[in-house]
């Protein structure tokens, strides 16, 4: 089982150097992959419920998310500024929010991340869950289940094919050339973020890998368990599915990695946040004995 790392990076609380040291700090403990999230805007007040905090939604994103101060700088950008400081370590947008963004910039940046880090891009990409970020970017927060199924098609056909036309329910695009093409052949991995049974559908139809977040042993063995049943469904071989856990920023024991791994889990990744540079290298440190079970 690989070992990854997920870090939040967010400013003020770094600056653009601390990316250097985190993220070479990362690789020389041996750490197989990192990951970075991705939130364009954050909004004073939510609506939308976060799924993924330890206590209530509201109390979690209070935390970080509705601090008038916080940013999250640019996924892609960030993943190249630590490409050109790393030589090993894989580079995961853990995950990017495709049903919000322009497919063909999406399939653009990822391809020109791919060939400029020789080939160490994975790309997670899910639905997000903030009603606010879509309404603000003026992208409808209806149907971006289909938007995401047809982006998906569409960044692979640009990432893969010399000439591309694409005519769908929710974007056209003329016959046209996108250049360069990723390293990755036939493509950089796709990993699917989410948990429900709509998001493991989508793994089995379009990805190579399933990023599933703050789930414990037993619970990615049941939706393993679902994930198995879908490519029965679909005529997919699971063997072919990666599996990535992130238990959500809590610390894991070598017993609980080893759980996981009995659990089915290829990647278990470690999310991280810390005010300091410092913090996030020792905790760093704190898990390194994790990558002995890779």
């Amino acid at each position: 089982m690989r070992i990854g790392v997920s870090i939040t990076y967010i400013t003020p609380f770094v600056e653009p150097r601390d990316a250097v040291v985190i993220s070479q700090a990362a690789e020389k403990l041996g750490f197989a992959t990192i990951w970075r999230g991705e939130h364009v805007l954050t909004f004073p007040k939510y609506t939308s419920k976060y799924p993924y905090t330890l206590d209530s939604h509201e109390e979690g994103k209070k935390a970080w998310l509705t601090r008038p101060d916080i940013g999250i700088p640019e996924t892609f950008l960030i993943l190249m500024f630590i490409a050109a400081h790393t030589s090993r370590i894989r580079l995961g947008t853990g995950i990017c929010i495709v049903p919000q963004r322009n497919p063909v910039y999406t399939a653009s940046m990822s391809a020109t991340l791919d060939m400029y880090s020789n080939g160490r891009l994975i790309f997670g990409a899910g639905l997000g869950w903030s009603s606010e970020e879509y309404q603000a970017l003026g992208v409808p927060w209806k149907e971006r289940g289909k938007r995401m199924d047809e982006y998906l098609e569409l960044i692979k056909m640009l990432w893969t094919q010399s000439d591309v036309e694409f005519h769908g329910i929710t974007y056209e695009l003329p016959h046209c050339m996108q250049y360069p093409k990723p390293i990755q052949k036939p493509h950089p991995p796709i990993y699917i973020g989410g948990e429900g049974d709509a998001a493991l559908t989508r793994v089995v139809r379009h990805a190579n890998g399933w990023y599933g977040m703050g789930l414990d042993p037993d619970q990615v063995r049941e939706r393993r368990k679902r994930l198995v049943e879908l490519c029965a469904q679909h005529g997919r071989d699971p063997s072919t599915i990666q599996v990535a856990i992130a238990p959500y920023f809590r610390s894991v024991t070598k017993d609980e990695a080893r759980r996981y791994a009995d659990a089915g889990v290829d990647e278990l990744i470690i999310m991280m946040s810390a005010p300091t540079v410092q913090e996030h290298i020792d905790l760093f440190e704190a898990h390194a004995a994790l990558t002995e079970l890779a």
